[in-house]
C-alpha cells in the first residue's frame, strides 16, 4: 500500500479510481490466488482503521476493489497442483527422516499439526504416558486434544533421546519446548533486524520446512507447492471421510468460520469421537490399502 500510493497519501484522498489501479498494481504477475488474499488484507488494514477511529469515514471499495471471481480461484488451484500427501508418500517419507524430523511427520498427521504448532510447542501439553496431545493452537489459541498412535509416541520419545544425547544448551527462546534444533534455537521463530535503510523487518527462519524438503527430495516424494503443511491438509482431508466434522475441527483447532451457537456451548468432544478420526487416519496410512 505504501509502494502504490506512497507513505504521506491521505486515505481521505483515494477514490474508486485510485482503488481500481492499486487492484491492478497487486495483481501484477501473480495468481489469483494471491490476488484474492492481497485484496482481503488490503481491505481488512482499511476496514481497521475505520473501527479505531484512524479514519472519519469508511472506504468505498465498489466493484473496482473486488475479490476475483470463485472461477478464476478454482482455475488458479487446480494449476498450482496437489498440496496434500498421499499415504505411501508419507510411508516413504517416515523411512528416511532422522528422528526429531519422524516425530514431527508423525505428529503433523497424527494431530494435524502445523509448522508452526510444532515449532512452539511445549513438552508439557503432550502426554506420552497417557497418549495425548493438549494444546492450544498457536494461530487461533483454541484448545484441542488429541490421542495418539503408538507409532506418535514412539517416535517422540526417540526423538526426546536424540536431543538429549546432543547435550547442547538451549538458547532461553527454545526452554520448555518439545523440539529444537543442533543450536538450541525454535524449529521456527521470527527474527527482528533492520534493513539497510534502518527500517524494521522480520525474518522468519522455518528449520521444518528445511528439514522436511531434505527429506522429501531424498525419498523422491519432491513436488511444486507441496511441503511440511500438506501434513495437516491430509489429516483434514482424511478425518472428515469419517462424518465426524466436529472431532476433526476439535483436533485441528479450527475457528467457526460463521457464528455457531453450539460452540460456544459445547465446553468438550468425547474421547471416542477423537479417537474415530485417528483410527480411521491411522487406518489409512498403516492399514490395508497401501496403495491409497
Amino acid at each position: 500500500m505504501v509502494a502504490h500510493f506512497g507513505r504521506d497519501r491521505a486515505v481521505a484522498s483515494i477514490m474508486r479510481k485510485d482503488l481500481a489501479n492499486f487492484r491492478d498494481f497487486l495483481g501484477k504477475r501473480v495468481n489469483a490466488t494471491t490476488l484474492n488474499n492481497r485484496v482481503g488484507n488490503a481491505r481488512s488494514i482499511f476496514k481497521f482503521a475505520y473501527e479505531e477511529e484512524l479514519i472519519d469515514r469508511p472506504v468505498r471499495f465498489g466493484e473496482e476493489f473486488r475479490r476475483p471471481e470463485r472461477r478464476l480461484l478454482r482455475r488458479a488451484k487446480a494449476r498450482s497442483g496437489r498440496i496434500h500427501f498421499h499415504a505411501d508418500e508419507i510411508r516413504r517419507i517416515l523411512d528416511v527422516a532422522p528422528p526429531v524430523l519422524r516425530a514431527m511427520v508423525l505428529l503433523g498427521i497424527n494431530a494435524g499439526l502445523g509448522n508452526t504448532d510444532l515449532g512452539r510447542l511445549p513438552a508439557s501439553c503432550i502426554d506420552l504416558e497417557r497418549g495425548w496431545l493438549d494444546y492450544a493452537r498457536v494461530k487461533t489459541g483454541i484448545q484441542r486434544r488429541c490421542p495418539l498412535w503408538p507409532e506418535t509416541i514412539s517416535a517422540v520419545k526417540a526423538a526426546v533421546a536424540s536431543m538429549g544425547a546432543a547435550k547442547r544448551p538451549r538458547d532461553e527462546s527454545a526452554k520448555g519446548l518439545l523440539f529444537a534444533t543442533r543450536n538450541g534455537m525454535p524449529y521456527t521463530r521470527e527474527v527482528f533486524h533492520a534493513d539497510k535503510g534502518g527500517k524494521p523487518q522480520i525474518t522468519l527462519h522455518d528449520a521444518i520446512s528445511d528439514a522436511m524438503k531434505k527429506a522429501m527430495q531424498k525419498s523422491s516424494v519432491a513436488q511444486k507447492g507441496l511441503g511440511f503443511y500438506g501434513l495437516r491438509r491430509s489429516f483434514e482431508t482424511i478425518g472428515a471421510e469419517t462424518g465426524n466434522q466436529v472431532a476433526v475441527d476439535h483436533i485441528m483447532g479450527h475457528a467457526p468460520l460463521t457464528k455457531d451457537m453450539g460452540a460456544n456451548y459445547r465446553q468438550h468432544v468425547a474421547e471416542s469421537a477423537l479417537r474415530q478420526v485417528t483410527d480411521h487416519v491411522h487406518s489409512w496410512l498403516f492399514g490395508p490399502a497401501r496403495g491409497s
